[in-house]
């Protein structure tokens, strides 16, 4: 079985081209560096701010992990001593979406703690809240879970997909808006 007959193997194929712009687009910085850091967690912090989870089951859990998150970027910014940030326009979302994509950049900000561990830069290394946030792996799994025993038809699952797809860009066009280091300079 492929997993194309459940919502979670639907969201996982569907979402994939979303998800590659966004680990594309991010997979530019060094997150090692200071100033591609801030450029990392002011545009996370960003699509953060702008997402609004929709009144639903996952709603609660949802708005307790954005804004737990949105804090750890904002101590790091702090940190790092960045100033303002893109601000984009407030997008309604799937509580449900915003916590697939939420607990799922937990596992991927461990990846990125590894590369960020190994850098010599001793102001990006006191930025680290967002990075060693608990992996939230249980609570994925757990969700995965529930999303593997729900049918990937009809238009409940068109519309998570959809959902899910649309939080994935507004990560990239975060990152699009928010200008590096180089280019703060450039208009300073």
């Amino acid at each position: 079985m492929d997993g194309s007959d459940q919502l979670r193997g639907r969201l996982r194929a569907e979402t994939r081209p979303h998800h590659q712009r966004v680990d594309d687009a991010f997979a530019a910085l060094d997150l090692g560096r200071a100033g591609d850091l801030t450029r990392f967690l002011a545009a996370q912090l960003s699509a953060l701010e702008a997402l609004v989870p929709q009144d639903g089951p996952d709603c609660a859990e949802a708005e307790a992990l954005a804004a737990t998150t949105r804090a750890a970027i904002a101590a790091d910014l702090r940190t790092l001593g960045a100033g303002p940030r893109a601000r984009l326009a407030p997008q309604q979302a799937d509580a449900t979406a915003v916590l697939y994509v939420l607990l799922g950049s937990r596992l991927g900000a461990q990846v990125l703690a590894r590369r960020w561990l190994a850098t010599a830069d001793a102001l990006a290394r006191g930025a680290g809240q967002y990075l060693t946030m608990d992996s939230q792996s249980a609570r994925w799994r757990a969700l995965c879970a529930r999303l593997a025993a729900l049918p990937a038809a009809g238009a409940a699952g068109d519309a998570l997909v959809a959902q899910v797809g649309a939080i994935f860009d507004l990560y990239t066009a975060a990152l699009e808006r928010t200008p590096s280091a180089a280019q703060d300079r450039a208009y300073a």
